[in-house]
This record gives structure tokens, C-alpha cells and sequence, in this order.
């Protein structure tokens, strides 16, 4: 009996006991080795490349190149005539950069000699050209007459400045380029001028930059390895072609009186007009160079003359022609001329000068800014013009030529997207 009491009052207290255990077990955690690293707050920041590009032409006092419209302006020029310009070309940005300058003609004014013969700047003046990472270089240009360049050319050379790329990897790295522009002792009465036909170029000079393979991404560096330039909007040169004119064209050709002389004789592309004087006629040139084109985004848009006058004129009164070193090359050399046979023309309505040329032989011509670059760079570029025929036009008609490039078709030959620039344009009135 004591031992069944003692038994069961055992069995209570280990019961009890378990309660409480549970208890304390349900108020307690499981402990085991832990560790951890959390991180801190992450940011994804983007890089900018920003090139600030000044100039001296003292080597003392630098100004911003953007606008600047004195360089090479410190005196008339004459035989022996030098002058310097430097350009201090600096990353602004967070991004490695590469960069190339230029030197690019926009317009340049033909003088006449005495003896009217022509003067053309542009082969006249040499142009050296040096980069360089030194500074003390700019105060040599500018105080020893015989510093060392290492480029040299006429103004008039497409690569004028070397067409060579540099690179500046680090925020506020410093590189220079200097340039140094002389009419040599040597040139005679062939620059001067007779007083009133003065020649003149009209320039720009050009940085551009994009980026550098030197950041490296999660496999490599060379992601942006063919990152191009923004070599922006293509410009002209554009000449009136007069008596005063001597150009690259037909066998045989006068020029009389103060039209041009054209030959259409025999010309397989256009009518047979024989030799015919153009009232009007234009020489556009591109100024970029080849290297500058194939880097452009406007490398494959079509390049065209649009020909347009403000007075609705008859059937039978007008002819356009042109002439391309690419394609006339292979038209006995002749000039292309097509009159408004049985076409009346409205007032402002547009005439594409070379897609008219390839609806009349029944098969597409198309010339993109890179054929203009590598026929136009010789010196020919597009000619154009028109003349009156039967004296047939309204009185003081204005002849409106205008060269476009139309945006391809993802660089197709055949198609365009309807988007345009116009790159120059020019117009003349019929008394």
C-alpha cells in the first residue's frame, strides 16, 4: 500500500516535471553557428564622356572653339606669312575618349590675278600639324619658326590635319593639337590679287569624340570598340561656275562669254543638245573626307539635286543637266541634259535631278554620301545647271537648285525612309 502511494506520487512529479520542461522548451530558440554579410546600398551610376576643346593664338590666353570665328586672321596674307593656332582638347567626363580633329573648307571665293588668271587659296597655302601631350610644344610653336610638324599638306587635302585618332583615357588628361598655316616666300603675282576679284576660304575646324575601348565590362573591354563618330550634318562647297571657271569635263569645251560651254554630244544618259551654253551652273563639293564618311551615319542616304522655280513655266523652255565624274565617266564623258520635252512644270513643284536621269533610262540611279565623298574630294564634286530654251520662260523666273541626302532604308540602294537634310543650295534668275 505505502509503495503504491509512492509510486503513483513519483509518477505525478515526473509528469509535472515534463509539463514544466515543455514549458521552459516553449519559451526558448534552437541555437546553431550562423553568420552573415549583407551588403551596403548599391548604385549602378552611369558614365558621361564630355570632350572641352580651347585655343590660343598667342600661346598664352585660351578661348572656348565653339563659334569662334578669328583663327588664322591676324593680318592680310602675302608671301611668307605664317600664322599658329593651338587647340587644348580636354576629358571633361567620367569615360575614357577618343577624338580626331579636321579642317574642313565650307566655301572658298576664287580671286583673279592681273593677267585674270584664277587664285585658288586653297593650293596655295600648306598646312603643318602636330599632337602632342606636351605643353611646352605650344610655347615652342609660337616662338621657334623651325619647329617640327608632323604632318604637312595644302589646305585643300581632305586629310589636312593627319586624319589620326588619339585617345585620352582619365578625367582632365590634356592633349594638344597645333597647327600651323604659311604662305610661302616662294609664291609670287600668282596670289595677288588685281583689286577687286580677292580670294577667300571660308573653314571650320572640327573635334569630334566618342568612346574608348579602355572600361571593361563583365567579359572585356572591348564592347564599345566600334563606337563612330558624330561627325554631324555634312556640308559643301559650292562654286557659281562662270567664264572665270576651269573644271574637269567634256573634250572640246569653251567657255564662252559668262556662261558654260557644256557638250551633250553623242551622250548616251541625256538628250543630244550638242554644245550648249548653261545659263546658271554650280559646283558642290563635299568636305568631308572618306575616313570621316565611312564613320558618319549619313554614309548610305542618297545624295540628289532638287530643282524647283517660282513661276509655272511651259513645255519646251528649260533644260537641266548635270555632270558626275562616276557615272559621266562612262557617258563619253559628256555632260547629262534633259529639257521638259512635253512637260509643263508648276510653280515650287520639285524636280529630283539625278532620279529623273534613272526614270529616263528606265533604271534606278542612286549616289550615296560615300560616292559623293569619293568622286566629290577630286575636286569635280556634282556640277549642275540649266538653260533656257526658245525663250520660252516667264520674265525673271528664279531657278532654285538644292543638293539633299535622303535617309536610306536601313542602307538599302533602292528604298528611303522620306527623311531628308539639305546640305547647301543655290539659285539664279532668268532676265
Amino acid at each position: 500500500m505505502t509503495n503504491s502511494k509512492s509510486t503513483k506520487r513519483a509518477l505525478l512529479g515526473s509528469a509535472i516535471s515534463l509539463v514544466l520542461c515543455f514549458a521552459m522548451l516553449l519559451g526558448t530558440t534552437f541555437a546553431w553557428f550562423t553568420d552573415s554579410a549583407v551588403s551596403g546600398s548599391n548604385v549602378i551610376k552611369a558614365g558621361n564622356l564630355d570632350i572641352e576643346v580651347d585655343y590660343t593664338l598667342d600661346g598664352t590666353n585660351w578661348t572656348k572653339l565653339d563659334g569662334a570665328d578669328d583663327l588664322f586672321q591676324k593680318s592680310l596674307w602675302e608671301p611668307g606669312h605664317t600664322e599658329v593656332v593651338a587647340l587644348r582638347i580636354k576629358n571633361s567626363g567620367s569615360l575614357a575618349l577618343k577624338y580626331t580633329a579636321n579642317m574642313n573648307i565650307v566655301d572658298e571665293i576664287i580671286g583673279k590675278t592681273k593677267t585674270e588668271d584664277d587664285i585658288v587659296l586653297s593650293e596655295i597655302l600648306t598646312v603643318e600639324s602636330i599632337m602632342t601631350e606636351n605643353a611646352s610644344d605650344v610655347t615652342t610653336a609660337f616662338t621657334n619658326e623651325n619647329m617640327t610638324y608632323d604632318n604637312k599638306s595644302t589646305f585643300k587635302a581632305a586629310d589636312v590635319l593627319g586624319a589620326k585618332d588619339s585617345d585620352l583615357l582619365e578625367t582632365d588628361e590634356v592633349e594638344y593639337v597645333i597647327i600651323k598655316v604659311d604662305m610661302d616666300e616662294t609664291v609670287g603675282n600668282e596670289a595677288n590679287h588685281n583689286g577687286s576679284d580677292v580670294p577667300s576660304i571660308e573653314f571650320g575646324i572640327n573635334v569630334y569624340a566618342t568612346q574608348y575601348t579602355h572600361e571593361s565590362d563583365s567579359f572585356n573591354n572591348q564592347y564599345d570598340k566600334n563606337a563612330a563618330y558624330d561627325t554631324g550634318k555634312p556640308v559643301a562647297r559650292t562654286r557659281i561656275l562662270s567664264d572665270a571657271t576651269t573644271i574637269k569635263n567634256p573634250e572640246g569645251v569653251e567657255v564662252l562669254s559668262k556662261n558654260l560651254l557644256i557638250d551633250t554630244t553623242d551622250s548616251k544618259l541625256g538628250a543630244d543638245l550638242g554644245k550648249i551654253s548653261l545659263a546658271a551652273a554650280y559646283q558642290f563639293e563635299p568636305t568631308l573626307s572618306a575616313e570621316e564618311v565611312k564613320l558618319s551615319e549619313y554614309k548610305t542616304w542618297h545624295a540628289d539635286f532638287i530643282v524647283s522655280v517660282d513661276k509655272d513655266i511651259p513645255e519646251n523652255s528649260i533644260a537641266l543637266a548635270g555632270y558626275y565624274d562616276a557615272w559621266c565617266s562612262m557617258n563619253n564623258d559628256k555632260w547629262v541634259a534633259i529639257p521638259n520635252e512635253g512637260l509643263p512644270v508648276a510653280a515650287n513643284e520639285e524636280i529630283r535631278l539625278i532620279d529623273a536621269i534613272g526614270q529616263m533610262l528606265g533604271n534606278s540611279i542612286t549616289v550615296s554620301l560615300k560616292d559623293l565623298s569619293d568622286y566629290g574630294n577630286d575636286g569635280i564634286g556634282f556640277l549642275c545647271g540649266a538653260l533656257e530654251l526658245n525663250d520660252a520662260l516667264p520674265e525673271n523666273t528664279t531657278l532654285t537648285v538644292e543638293l539633299r541626302l535622303y535617309e536610306a532604308e536601313d542602307g538599302s540602294r533602292d528604298s528611303e525612309t522620306g527623311n531628308y537634310i539639305t546640305v547647301k543650295t543655290y539659285s539664279y534668275t532668268f532676265k
